[in-house]
């Protein structure tokens, strides 16, 4: 992902690609013979733009041209995500809303019709201590609908098979919580909870570990910013990602 700030038009301008390549797959019938492989993989290329309002909004867009290739079957579509955000820099509240993946299917995948785009309507709120270097953030997601727990007769948590009304369940799985430790405005460490995540991948009294944890760790040097993260989908086997952010300005102009 790259950024760039046009002056003329006070407008931010990013390009990014996400690129996943799943590795090699072997490809079998339905009665388990081999019949090769496959590679499948998954790509979104994105232009963002966004902008201030005054001196306490931000608001922007981006446009997503979305394809998936696993093996015969292929499909693409085109999204479109939308962001507003205010920040109260005197009691250091920042509140923000975003409306997620707006579009269509283009193609769909063979033999099968056209799929709805996975749309989501999100509330966020975060709270920086003034006197404590704290910070605490609650995320409200999926709000365009209220029960978004899984039903698959096939386990034993079904909505509906007993007397139950799972009402906090409900409301809880919307939320994701998380905290933020600043040590000398170098080092950043995050920690998150994810009650949907969390909920959906345990199973039934099964040790489930840190499923629906994560965490980072972000390492702010004048001219970049290092940053690690993990988060768990299984009790023993977290996800990793590393970072690197660059300012291309503080390398190329001069006299920085």
């Amino acid at each position: 992902m790259s950024g760039y700030h046009y002056d003329k038009w006070k407008t931010t301008f990013g390009l990014g690609v996400n690129y996943i390549n799943y590795g090699t797959i072997t490809q079998t019938d339905p009665g388990g013979n081999i019949l090769g492989e496959l590679r499948p993989t998954d790509y979104v290329i994105q232009l963002s733009a966004s902008r201030a309002y005054e001196s306490n909004w931000y608001y922007g867009a981006s446009l997503k041209f979305i394809n998936s290739n696993y093996g015969i079957y292929h499909s693409n579509g085109i999204a479109m995500d939308f962001g507003i955000s205010y920040y109260d820099t005197v009691h250091l509240i920042q509140a923000s809303f975003a409306a997620k993946n707006m579009g269509t299917q283009i193609k769909a995948y063979e033999n099968t019709a056209h799929d709805d785009l996975p749309f989501d309507l999100e509330i966020g709120i975060s709270k920086k201590l003034l006197k404590a270097p704290l910070q605490f953030s609650i995320t409200a997601h999926h709000l365009q609908k209220f029960d978004i727990r899984y039903d698959d007769t096939a386990f034993n948590e079904v909505p509906g098979q007993d007397n139950k009304s799972y009402t906090f369940d409900k409301l809880f799985r919307h939320f994701v919580f998380a905290t933020q430790l600043t040590i000398e405005h170098r080092v950043e460490l995050t920690l998150g909870y994810n009650y949907l995540r969390r909920k959906e991948l345990n199973i039934g009294n099964a040790g489930n570990g840190l499923n629906g944890f994560s965490y980072s760790v972000g390492i702010l040097i004048k001219k970049l910013q290092i940053r690690y993260g993990s988060a768990f989908f299984q009790s023993s086997r977290p996800y990793h990602q590393f970072g690197l952010n660059l300012k291309f300005d503080d390398y190329f102009q001069p006299g920085k």
